[in-house]
């Protein structure tokens, strides 16, 4: 991207959709097969976001599981309650978000 100036200060757009707003998405999605996704999902989405980015423009990496499971679950609210998730659980949400959550586990390599 292009950089921008705003209000004389020039500065790079971030990309934060790709790491935290759709990878925030596929969890909830994947979790409790949601219908459809609206613009109110985004916004939820997005604020939850804002909420954990101070003093910084975005979390840092080492929140972004957390954050990330955050938005699911925010995302999850909003559409059940625009009536598009088809298995809302009655409780345990957050357990269900994160026993969904992919969780890289990686046995070293061994040379022959």
């Amino acid at each position: 991207y292009k950089l921008t100036t705003y209000k004389g200060e020039t500065r790079h757009v971030a990309q934060c959709n790709s790491v935290y707003i759709f990878p925030a998405f596929g969890l909830a999605c994947s979790t409790v097969h949601i219908e459809k996704i609206t613009q109110t999902m985004f916004l939820a989405a997005a604020e939850t976001l804002s909420e954990h980015a101070l003093p910084n423009l975005f979390p840092s990496f080492k929140q972004l599981r957390e954050v990330t499971l955050l938005m699911a679950k925010k995302i999850i609210e909003v559409a059940n309650k625009e009536g598009l998730v088809k298995d809302m659980p009655e409780k345990g949400l957050e357990y269900l978000i994160q026993a969904n959550m992919y969780k890289p586990s990686y046995k070293p390599l061994e040379a022959e």
